[in-house]
């Protein structure tokens, strides 16, 4: 593999990883309802949010029948990243420190200790130990974080592809760039921290990633909050732990913040990442505290073609959030 190749594969970002592109699986489906809901309140809809899971196996990729009848009765989509050859640049561009003389590389960061045991987690992932000298702490984390390299379509490209094949335009509510920074403002120590974390805690970061997609795929909520509280990687370092929880309090701060206007704005179907939802601190809440009804959709055969943002009776305490009391979108690209 040459090294731009290498970049690439190693280039991903708390959100967001690109692979090779096969093509999706259909045959199997999720066993329980879809992580998709209906918003009233503070949007002309039709509008929904829905959970995405970086994931390329066939029962996430295959979207239910709910999933694809809202994406069809929405106007615009809008994803947190969007899965384009120009995020991955910046993604690659970005997971590398500069070439520049005095500047220390990621062996002197971590230590001969740590970066040897590094080395030998993140070959896996095609990752020589010489470029990982050059990688910066964010990409070794992020990296270490999700699935292995493997062939196929993960669900966002999904979704994208849906989307452009039925021409509708599609916004990113996230700079790549900007997310990257919320790591890089870290203290040192804990950028170290973390990294020592997903290195000695691997194995607790891949069955992580299996406990996530078994909550995704039954539709359990609840399950994916307490993994939004308590990340198994991290359960072992309290520094680690409260900086992952603060950077999802953040990440899901700026969602809301910039999914609300395009809400208001007309249809909408919104992608969020399935551990961004959850929680007190979590999209969902953060959109019911700014005036937002949001009704679970059921697996039901049929979702409603037609929806004005009408307030829908409430199903369930679990299924239904009631409102507190109290980016220029640009088409598809094409190819």
């Amino acid at each position: 593999m040459t090294a731009h190749g290498q970049r690439i594969r190693a280039a991903v970002g708390p959100v967001l990883l690109l692979a090779a592109v096969t093509g999706p699986g259909w045959a199997a489906t999720a066993s329980g309802p879809p992580l998709l809901w209906r918003v009233a309140g503070c949007t002309p809809g039709p509008s929904y949010v829905f959970a995405i899971l970086h994931s390329a196996d066939s029962r996430v990729t295959t979207l239910p029948r709910p999933v694809r009848v809202a994406l069809n009765a929405s106007a615009r989509l809008v994803m947190e990243v969007l899965p384009t050859s120009a995020t991955l640049t910046v993604l690659s561009a970005e997971s590398f420190d500069p070439d520049e003389p005095g500047r220390a590389g990621l062996a002197s960061r971590l230590g001969p200790d740590l970066f040897v045991a590094t080395a030998r987690r993140i070959a896996p992932y095609g990752v020589s130990a010489d470029l990982l000298r050059h990688m910066r702490p964010w990409a070794v984390v992020a990296t270490l974080s999700l699935p292995r390299p493997s062939a196929g379509m993960f669900q966002e490209l999904v979704v994208y592809l849906r989307a452009y094949e039925a021409h509708k335009p599609a916004s990113a509510l996230l700079d790549p760039g900007s997310q990257i920074a919320l790591f890089e403002k870290l203290p040192a120590r804990v950028q170290v921290a973390l990294v020592r974390a997903v290195v000695r805690r691997h194995g607790a970061a891949l069955r992580a990633i299996a406990e996530q997609r078994r909550a995704y795929l039954a539709g359990d909520l609840p399950a994916l909050a307490r993994l939004r509280a308590d990340y198994p990687t991290f359960r072992d370092d309290p520094v680690a732990a409260r900086a992952f929880r603060a950077l999802l309090r953040r990440i899901a701060h700026r969602v809301v913040g910039r999914l609300l206007p395009r809400l208001h704005a007309g249809s909408r179907f919104a992608t969020v990442t399935a551990l961004n939802l959850p929680g007190p601190d979590g999209v969902l809440h953060g959109l019911r505290a700014a005036g937002c009804t949001l009704q679970r959709v059921s697996n039901a055969p049929r979702v409603p073609g037609t929806y004005v943002g009408a307030r829908s009776g409430p199903r369930s305490r679990q299924d239904t959030v009631s409102p507190a009391r109290s980016a220029t979108t640009r088409p598809l690209p094409k190819g």
